[in-house]
């Protein structure tokens, strides 16, 4: 069994079979196989993975929630001819409720790790056919990067994608943390918190995204400021991982991996609410956009601040930050410091004539 934030990977059981029958049956869910399954073609899918467990040691497993124990589709290994070769791949199908969650991601990163750590292969792959556009971007955001495409009979034009072991080992070094050599930009620190004391630490990863001039910026409609989108890192993700994620999620835009430049850190040093000394450390990255926009996925607390994304001019931003009262945010510290931080991170990039 394998275990992540918020799914349980197990081998399937003949008492799976309802609950795949939805999923493999629906046109939507199988739009990118020749045809939906039959009842008979769910059974055999049951049984293929039943013996791969006892042939390889792998084979698809069943991917439950952990908070209700529901069956929401399958993630795992199995060994499949892409483009002639029988090599290990990633596969993934999750029940269209649960899309758009990042559901996908963290089975197929979990996965991921697992063959590396499990068996002796020293490339994973994953392959989908090349209208697939959820499934290759699930293979971008586990590290896999495009190597082929090539004629196959069952989708017309397959693409594959894969990540070599040395990637993989890249990848866990650095982990949810800035490369050790991104410049500091700018550091506050306050000396309010006592020394020697217990330590919080959290890291985000923010975009830059120019366009004409302009800057892609989160508005809140609620409080009437500007910030740079972006946030903290999930377990298991790396710093690129996390800018993807949380820029979509705050402006529907979706970050080209092969464009992201690492451009500079914020640290602030502070008394923190529960330890002595909380360090907030802002890893700022350039970054391109696809011009075909995706679905925003606001948090809680975003949709009450009214997230909206705004292509906006920078001293209008800086004005508005520095004018505007911003309601209940107004006299409070860490605004204060939001809005600092952001005017001067602008200044930077106009000093450095990228703005």
């Amino acid at each position: 069994m394998i275990e992540t934030e918020r799914l349980l990977l197990r081998e399937y059981t003949p008492e799976d079979f309802d609950a795949l029958h939805e999923i493999l049956s629906d046109p939507e869910t199988m739009a990118h196989y020749p045809a939906p399954f039959d009842e008979a073609r769910v059974r055999r899918w049951i049984d293929w993975n039943l013996e791969n467990y006892a042939q390889h040691g792998f084979g698809l497993w069943a991917a439950v929630l952990k908070e209700t124990g529901e069956f929401i589709g399958d993630c795992g290994l199995t060994l499949q001819n892409i483009d002639g070769e029988m090599l290990p791949e990633i596969g993934y199908h999750i029940h269209k409720k649960y899309w758009r969650q990042g559901l996908a991601r963290e089975a197929a990163r979990a996965v991921r790790d697992w063959a590396f750590r499990n068996t002796d292969y020293d490339i994973l792959y994953s392959y989908m056919k090349y209208t697939n556009e959820a499934s290759w971007r699930t293979a971008m955001a586990i590290g896999m990067k495009k190597i082929k495409e090539y004629s196959d009979p069952k989708n017309t034009l397959s693409c594959a994608f894969a990540i070599t072991r040395e990637e993989w080992a890249v990848l866990l070094a650095r982990g949810g943390n800035p490369p050790a050599d991104m410049r500091v930009l700018f550091e506050f620190d306050y000396k309010n918190y006592r020394e020697n004391g217990t330590v919080g630490r959290r890291v985000s990863a923010r975009g830059i995204i120019i366009k004409a001039g302009r800057l892609a910026m989160v508005h809140s409609e609620k409080y009437d400021y500007y910030t740079f989108p972006g946030g903290g890192i999930n377990p298991g993700e790396t710093m690129e991982d996390a800018l993807i994620r949380e820029i979509r999620e705050e402006t529907s835009l979706a970050v080209l991996r092969e464009s992201i430049r690492p451009y500079g850190r914020i640290i602030r040093r502070e008394k923190g609410a529960i330890d002595d000394l909380f360090i907030q450390e802002s890893a700022y990255y350039l970054c391109g956009v696809s011009d075909q926009p995706l679905c925003p996925r606001l948090s809680g607390c975003e949709v009450d601040e009214a997230f909206a994304l705004c292509w906006i001019d920078p001293e209008t931003a800086i004005a508005a930050n520095r004018q505007h009262p911003h309601g209940a945010l107004s006299g409070q510290e860490w605004a204060a410091h939001l809005f600092q931080r952001d005017e001067l991170l602008i200044r930077k990039l106009q000093e450095e004539r990228l703005l």
